[in-house]
Formats: C-alpha cells, sequence, structure tokens
C-alpha cells in the first residue's frame, strides 16, 4: 500500500524506529523511567524547536501541580527555571497556560480491565493532569490577540475543539501485556482493547491517542452519519469513542503524526506574567 507524500508515513516510522534503536543502545529500556528519557529523546528529534520538552509536572497560579512524566511547551514564551539543555533525567514545573501536550510513557503496558492494570492507572493519572491544564483561560476561537476577546462562531462544526488552546495527550507503551504475559498478537491485543473501553463512556479528559505496543493505535474519534471520524482532540460535548488503527510497525509514527495535526491547531493564550508581577509587589 501506499501513503501520502511518498510514503511519508512509512518513511517517519523507519527514521523512529533507527533513533530507537540508537537510544536502547545507551538506555536498554530496561525499566520505565529509562523509556521516557528514550522518548524525549525521540520527541526532540521529530519537533520542530519552538516546541520544547522535559518531564516534570504542570503546575498552575496557585501551585496545584499533577503528573510526573513528559511535557511538550511553549519554550519560546516560557523559560524553564533548570538549566535542561537536553538532560531529560531534570524534573521541570511547566505552567498550565504554556503546555501543547503531556504524555504517559509506559514501557509495559497492561491491558487487563481491572482496577490495577498499567492502562486503567496511567488513565486515571492522565486524567488529572488534563483536568488540571483545561481549567487554563480559555483562548476563543475567532480570537487573533491573546489580550483582546472575541465571540466565538455560533456555528462550530462537530469535529472541531471549541476553543483553539486544548491540550494534547498520549499514553505510548512499549511492551503489550495480557495478565503476567507479554503479547504480540494482534488479534488478542484488538479483542482486550474492544473490550476494556466498550462499557466506558468517555469524558474530555481521556486521552486522544494510545500507542498500543508496535502495532496499535486509538486515535479519538466521533460517529458521523457515514460512520467514523477520528478528531484531534476529545470533544467536551460529543459522544467521543477511540477508532482502533492497526498497522504493522507504524503506530508509534501514526501517534507522531496526529500529534502533529493537533498541534498544529494550537494557540496558546497569554502567559500570566502580569499577574505574577503584581504578586511579587504585594
Amino acid at each position: 500500500m501506499t501513503y501520502l507524500y511518498d510514503d511519508f508515513i512509512v518513511t517517519l516510522s523507519k527514521k523512529i524506529e533507527a533513533k530507537l534503536n540508537d537510544i536502547q543502545a545507551v538506555y536498554n529500556f530496561d525499566c520505565g523511567p529509562e523509556f521516557e528519557l528514550a522518548i524525549c529523546e525521540l520527541l526532540r528529534e521529530f519537533l520542530p524547536d519552538k516546541y520544547g520538552i522535559c518531564r516534570g509536572f504542570v503546575v498552575d497560579k496557585n501551585g496545584q501541580r499533577e503528573g510526573d512524566d513528559i511535557i511538550v511547551f511553549d519554550q519560546h514564551n516560557f523559560p524553564t527555571l533548570r538549566a535542561l539543555k537536553g538532560n531529560f533525567s531534570k524534573k521541570e514545573k511547566i505552567p498550565i497556560e504554556a503546555v501543547y501536550a503531556y504524555f504517559e510513557a509506559k514501557h509495559s503496558l497492561h491491558i487487563d480491565n481491572d482496577d490495577n492494570s498499567s492502562l486503567t492507572k496511567a488513565l486515571e493519572q492522565l486524567s488529572k493532569v488534563k483536568k488540571l491544564i483545561l481549567s487554563r483561560e480559555k483562548y476563543g476561537l475567532s480570537q487573533n490577540d491573546t489580550y483582546h476577546s472575541y465571540a466565538s462562531p455560533k456555528v462550530i462544526p462537530d469535529h472541531i475543539y471549541p476553543a483553539r488552546n486544548p491540550v494534547f495527550t498520549m499514553i505510548l507503551s512499549n511492551g503489550v501485556y495480557v495478565g503476567r504475559e507479554r503479547t504480540n498478537s494482534d488479534e488478542l491485543i484488538s479483542e482486550k482493547l474492544r473490550a476494556y473501553f466498550s462499557d466506558k463512556p468517555m469524558d474530555e479528559y481521556y486521552p486522544e491517542g494510545i500507542v498500543v505496543g508496535s502495532n496499535h493505535y486509538l486515535s479519538t474519534a466521533i460517529s458521523i452519519p457515514t460512520g467514523v471520524s477520528c478528531t484531534n482532540f476529545v470533544l467536551p460535548n460529543a459522544e467521543n469513542n477511540y477508532f482502533l488503527i492497526n498497522k504493522p510497525s507504524l503506530a508509534l509514527a501514526v501517534g507522531l503524526v496526529h500529534l502533529y495535526s493537533a498541534i498544529d491547531f494550537i494557540r496558546l493564550g497569554r502567559m500570566p506574567w502580569e499577574e505574577i508581577f503584581n504578586d511579587a509587589k504585594k
């Protein structure tokens, strides 16, 4: 099968695989933190320089913080407080106003439908992070200036998020487990994923995408008269579900392109420098 732009997705997948092989020679992926570091290096390689990459927490102006994983943020408008310089072992605190995306990286993803599986725990952790980030001031669809508010269009297409500054979230995994056994069976993984999400109504705090091993990607989607339409974001006022994409060896590349599409839409609001300044004068 031939894909768009002279097999762009296949070429991207091959480059990702080569990069991961280089990284694995250093980290060996023996445990979760090493896989997180590898994903940070991978994102740094394949994202433009305007996007900062770090591990750490998202934090609001009152000091509430969530997360402990990978953050993509606006490094042109927000200076990190630590000299990261590619050292992803250091943890950073990033204001929610500066966050483009958040990732939960799981070296081992257990997809059993129970409260103790790593998939369940990752969804719970990510939900808390997303809820905090989405508490930030909304950037209207018709806004061109972060300091002036404009009314949003009266009619918003069903597949469009109703503000310009949502956050993109994703779970990424390396190995897939059912029970205590690692599996590469496409049929078993597909069956378990469908069973897992079949009885779980999605709210807006679910992740936009889930990379499940090498071959499976779950993308957020909505039902349309002609079938299912994948969306960039989980929509707050829609019946969201997941669309399972099964492409041998392409799952991470598909997820990365989903990220590209989503962050291309995002326009972050203003950083609250004035509030920080006025608070310092007290």
